[in-house]
């Protein structure tokens, strides 16, 4: 048995003869000339296309799986019947919002709004007005990620803007708003 050397901080290394014995190949793996040269006599005589579709069945021998099916072969396939659909969804017994309950969304009160050309908006300065497309009193809409969920008027608390929610808009109604914006 080859000796192993202990460094200074307790550690054993192999010897460098050990090291050597690895480095060495064995004389199994090494093929000898007339291998060599049989096997490459073999080669040229194969087409290339011959050539990898032996390879490739060398490879699927190794991994045992079936072979793609070539253009030649017949393939057998069945029908699958689907359900037809009727246009509803599937009901859910529990959604469980608790995923998103801590997603931020950007909630706006919007008194109104006015489209105005890129010449009229540089042409703005302080103390210009702009004139919006609701009148005074008409309830505020409430901006959640970009669809009107509700309306309300606008109140002062402490010296700070809110909205009272007067009406919750339906399904139906934000719908209409969204295909209106587009």
């Amino acid at each position: 048995m080859a000796e192993e050397e202990i460094t200074q901080d307790g550690t054993m290394e192999p010897s460098s003869e050990q090291l050597e014995d690895t480095d060495k190949p064995d004389e199994d793996d090494q093929l000898s000339p007339d291998e060599v040269e049989s096997l490459l006599a073999e080669s040229d005589d194969q087409t290339d296309e011959e050539l990898l579709l032996e390879q490739e069945a060398e490879v699927l021998d190794a991994t045992h799986e079936k072979p793609a099916p070539q253009a030649q072969d017949q393939v057998a396939a069945t029908p699958v019947k689907l359900d037809k659909l009727d246009g509803t969804a599937p009901a859910l017994d529990h959604v469980d919002l608790d995923l998103v309950l801590d997603v931020h969304l950007p909630v706006v009160v919007e008194l109104g709004r006015a489209k105005k050309l890129v010449k009229e908006i540089l042409g703005l300065q302080r103390g210009s007005v702009i004139t919006l497309d609701k009148m005074a009193g008409e309830p505020a809409n409430l901006v959640i990620n970009g669809v009107v969920m509700a309306t309300g008027e606008i109140v002062v608390i402490d010296d700070n803007f809110g909205i009272r929610i007067t009406k919750m808009l339906s399904r139906l109604d934000r719908l209409r708003g969204i295909a209106q914006s587009r």
